[in-house]
């Protein structure tokens, strides 16, 4: 049976964008939009670590840790379909969308007995929502996140249902009658922030990159990339200063040729 490192490492081949959760389906740190990668390397060391709460100190372990898994919405819509506590959203759903068909794109199955339904972002950002497009219909997207397939806790596995594994990049257009909808709900340039290749816009400044080679000129310890737990702080610290995550491993990898010579 697969662990979560490796179910996370797989969906992050995807295109996914993964980080993990604790049993009560909470981020384990803050600003998981930012830290979720899509880098498989990154993603087994994020895995395999333990974080002290409130510090944010870690441990690369080298050892599964058996969190659920997040996945960031940002670049996505994802149709949250509850039919628990006296909710029928499959049936607003079809209602809603004429009886548009889970099977037509990525579908995942909750144990609570509702679905997950992934779609593509063109280049519009919605906000998440409650209830808008109907009683027992959410939506995550701008700063959101859903529970991965593959996930386990004490109510059951998150199982993908549908049968081909979609990519990021494959997924279908969500249905019109949807995005007018949310059009309510577009987030305003202000806030705004668009994921281009797995980072976001506004990022990678001067001031940023100047102020992440500043700090990689006194850290200590290895900067190859996933070597050492010390390595993946380092690698969070430089997100922190804003860096995107091809530019931070860009930056460490040249550090780390500059130590060698």
């Amino acid at each position: 049976m697969e662990n979560s490192t490796i179910k996370a490492m797989r969906l992050a081949e995807r295109g996914f964008r993964v980080f993990p959760l604790n049993k009560n389906k909470k981020p384990i740190f803050t600003e998981f939009y930012r830290k979720a990668s899509s880098n498989p390397k990154m993603v087994e060391v994020m895995f395999q670590s333990k974080y002290e709460f409130g510090t944010g100190a870690i441990e690369w372990t080298k050892k599964d840790q058996n969190y659920m898994i997040g996945i960031a919405t940002d670049n996505l819509i994802v149709i949250d379909i509850d039919n628990k506590n006296g909710h029928n959203g499959t049936q607003n759903f079809f209602e809603l969308t004429n009886d548009y068909l889970f099977t037509n794109t990525m579908c995942v199955g909750t144990p609570s007995g509702g679905y997950h339904l992934y779609f593509h972002k063109e280049d519009v950002d919605y906000k998440n929502s409650i209830s808008l497009l109907a009683d027992g219909i959410d939506t995550r997207g701008f700063h959101g996140f859903v529970v991965a397939p593959g996930s386990v806790n004490e109510k059951g596995e998150y199982e993908e249902l549908t049968e081909i594994p979609y990519t990021v990049d494959s997924l279908p257009r969500c249905p019109q009658v949807i995005l007018d909808i949310l059009d309510r709900k577009i987030v305003q340039d202000s806030d705004r922030v668009k994921v281009v290749n797995n980072n976001f816009e506004g990022l990678d400044s001067d001031s940023s990159i100047a102020k992440a080679m500043e700090y990689l000129m006194h850290a200590d310890g290895a900067v190859e990339g996933e070597q050492s737990n010390v390595a993946f702080k380092i690698a969070c610290k430089l997100r922190e200063f804003g860096v995107s995550e091809d530019t931070c491993f860009e930056l460490m990898c040249e550090r780390s040729e500059e130590r060698r010579v």
